[in-house]
């Protein structure tokens, strides 16, 4: 019911001829609405673990990695982003659904992205420990405040500061990207510093 009258809004708006100024910022706040749409009923469902099941497939890391990145390149593209992958690196296999990690792994880059300066770098760092596959994902941005960090897990969360204001958002993209990782038995951990830029990693276990 929320998303029918969005789509109409969409169609209708598409009808207006391009040089009318208005015509664009219909359309960006209407898909921005899909995106808050779409959120809201994930976090849900991945609440309502009674109705939800992981459909696991096995994956190497390194193509977890690769396909997780191209659904965000364009954004990256953008602001002239380089996403640095590594190379040669001797993958752990993993069973997960593969849906629902590549999407947390994009809400985080999508993070990174965000919140990074113009022409700068963003690294992906693998590694892998006795029973656990490490991503860890690391920019150069705005940082976040460290007595922030224990709560921005929490739906709706959002640092009462310019981040925040200047972006947007309804604070569900890393309580999202928790309730994937709690489904797979893996774990988060972010560490972050204001105006040097944060590190985020993620430990998935290995498929044995």
């Amino acid at each position: 019911e929320l998303r029918t009258p969005i789509t109409s809004i969409l169609a209708a708006t598409e009808t207006i001829p391009t040089e009318i100024p208005f015509r664009d910022i219909i359309i960006r706040q209407s898909l921005r609405m899909n995106e808050i749409i779409d959120d809201l009923l994930q976090i849900s469902m991945l609440e309502n673990n009674t109705v939800f099941n992981l459909q696991k497939e096995e994956i190497s890391l390194s193509d977890l990695i690769l396909f997780s990145v191209e659904t965000v390149k364009h954004l990256a593209d953008k602001k002239n982003i380089d996403i640095e992958q590594p190379k040669d690196f001797n993958c752990c296999n993993l069973k997960v659904d593969i849906s629902l990690i590549q999407n947390a792994l994009s809400n985080i880059l999508k993070n990174a992205i965000m919140y990074s300066n113009p022409n700068s770098k963003i690294n992906i760092i693998l590694s892998s420990q006795k029973d656990s596959c490490i991503i860890e994902i690391v920019d150069n941005g705005k940082g976040i405040k460290k007595e922030n960090i224990k709560n921005i897990f929490n739906r709706f969360f959002r640092e009462e500061s310019s981040r925040s204001r200047d972006y947007g958002g309804l604070g569900l993209g890393l309580p999202i990207v928790k309730k994937i990782l709690n489904l797979h038995n893996a774990d988060i951990t972010i560490d972050s510093e204001i105006d040097k830029g944060t590190s985020v990693k993620i430990f998935l276990p290995i498929q044995t």
